[in-house]
């Protein structure tokens, strides 16, 4: 009998066996079944602090691999695709992006960047 939630749990085998003087003769065998390594983005990118100028343009959403680097039927990997939310006035401010995904055994992958974008340099009249 199987009692797996969420990649763990037990697996239960039981034999049973009459014997010649009609005695009935069990072995129970529980299998305890351990959840695969949960898996981790490769390079995720640090917050960093950017000028006006170089603000990624809003259809760039870079991808992230993640892995748990396992294999068969116990391998987690993929790729995923930001959402990028922005809060830009007057050329400053922040872009956040944030990849996430929940594996098979429904735990959570993720990793959030924050983009400062400072402001542009004042101008001065002459």
């Amino acid at each position: 009998m199987d009692n797996i939630v969420n990649c763990a749990g037990t697996i239960t085998y039981t034999w049973q066996t009459i014997d010649y003087c009609n005695r009935t003769n069990y072995h129970t065998q529980v299998l305890t079944v351990l959840p695969p390594p949960l898996a981790v983005l490769a390079s995720p990118p640090a917050n960093m602090t950017i000028d006006c100028p170089s603000i990624p343009l809003p259809g760039v959403l870079p991808p992230l691999t993640y892995t748990n680097g396992s294999s068969g039927s116990c391998l987690i990997s993929g790729t995923l695709i930001p959402t990028r939310m922005e809060n830009i006035v007057n050329c400053a401010g922040t872009i956040t992006y944030t990849w996430q995904t929940v594996d098979y055994c429904n735990r959570t992958i993720s990793h959030t960047q924050v983009l400062t974008v400072l402001p542009p340099p004042r101008c001065c009249f002459e």
